[in-house]
């Protein structure tokens, strides 16, 4: 294990902390609802929480509970602390993610000493890159209706304080586009001028140009999104090239109707909605592992579910037999968004640029949660 890290040097942002409130919150409730296509609670849907299981830089810690304790198993010792703690340090902890900005750092003492009495150096569950561990978080629980009992891997979003991102943007997620119309270079130095790359964009429209799809700027992305599907590498840069030509559209499910609308793939059915179900099969690969900048294999990153924990700090979860509800969830509620350049120039897009073959402009984007 790496060596560990205290409290006083745990920071993390807002999602990143939002994984230790979720294990707090679960230990402390006991149980997990499902939610429908809108994220609301379904009453009738609910899993009892034996156990909670966290690979943390300083051990691999279990917790079990247990009437009216949790019992806290690490390599070395154990410990047992009582749910109403976690009752009161959940809360406590939302409080934190709500109202500081990241990157967070704890700075109420008794809620640091809670930390480190219940095993928690990291905001992070450690991930194996090799494929043995890859969730958020893993618990063990029964069926509400079978009493069936497993072990299952979670993946975590948080809508706490700011909407979620679900598809980061890379380096690697950029496209380049030919620009074709009556562009001078006088033109590109007064176009580049223009602060924001969906401004430019709209300049170039006023100007009677015209957005042409060249190329990806990395191939590794370009196979990921063969692996997710194949007409999938077609559609990203008319979404993107609908996105940004178009002010103040974003909503994922209202710009896959534009591609209905005028099918430019000649594939769509009344009775098949081809665009739909890809690109709703591009959010679930990215809601679960797949990522511009690391190959992918086509597996993914939980096998339970995808737990959600609202702005209030209520958490519930799509559970993979509910997979069409999560696929519809996700379809709803992502939108576009343009990344910013200025933490990072590996991100450097959205400027015109003149080579052999005439003017281009690279753009990118990720994808968030509404």
């Amino acid at each position: 294990m790496a060596k560990k890290k205290s409290c006083e040097e745990m920071t993390g942002n807002k999602g990143e902390w939002s994984e230790i409130y979720v294990l707090y919150k679960l230990l402390a409730d006991g149980e997990l609802y499902g939610a429908d296509v809108k994220l609301q609670k379904l009453a009738t849907e609910v899993m009892k929480v034996l156990a909670a299981h966290r690979i943390d830089p300083a051990s691999y810690v279990d917790y079990k509970i247990s009437k009216k304790q949790v019992e806290i198993k690490g390599q070395t010792k154990t410990v047992f602390i009582p749910v109403s703690e976690f009752v009161r340090f959940s809360s406590d902890l939302l409080k934190v993610i709500k109202t500081e900005n990241p990157p967070i750092k704890i700075k109420d003492k008794e809620l640091k000493d809670f930390l480190v009495k219940s095993m928690v150096t990291s905001v992070k569950n450690i991930k194996d890159k090799k494929g043995k561990n890859k969730s958020d978080l893993d618990l063990s629980v029964e069926d509400s209706v079978t009493g069936s009992r497993h072990r299952l891997g979670f993946s975590i979003k948080s809508k706490v304080g700011a909407s979620a991102t679900l598809f980061n943007a890379a380096e690697g997620s950029g496209l380049r586009f030919r620009i074709k119309g009556n562009l001078s270079t006088d033109d590109l130095e007064t176009i580049n001028k223009i602060s924001g790359a969906k401004t430019k964009v709209e300049e170039l429209n006023k100007r009677g140009c015209e957005l042409k799809f060249d190329l990806y700027k990395d191939e590794n992305f370009k196979k990921n999104l063969k692996m997710v599907d194949g007409d999938l590498v077609l559609i990203i840069p008319e979404l993107i090239r609908i996105y940004y030509c178009n002010k103040g559209k974003a909503q994922i499910k209202k710009l896959v109707k534009d591609l209905e609308s005028y099918d430019f793939l000649s594939i769509n059915d009344p009775k098949r909605p081809f665009y739909k179900n890809k690109v709703m099969n591009l959010l679930t690969a990215s809601a679960l592992g797949m990522t511009a900048t690391e190959p992918w294999d086509g597996s993914y990153d939980a096998s339970g579910g995808f737990i959600v924990v609202k702005d209030d700090g209520e958490i519930l979860c799509y559970h993979f037999f509910k997979w069409n509800e999560f696929k519809e969830y996700l379809f709803n509620d992502t939108h576009f968004d343009i990344p910013s350049t200025s933490d990072n120039k590996s991100y450097d897009f959205g400027n015109i640029v003149k080579d052999n073959s005439g003017f281009y402009i690279d753009l990118n984007f990720q994808i968030r949660f509404n």
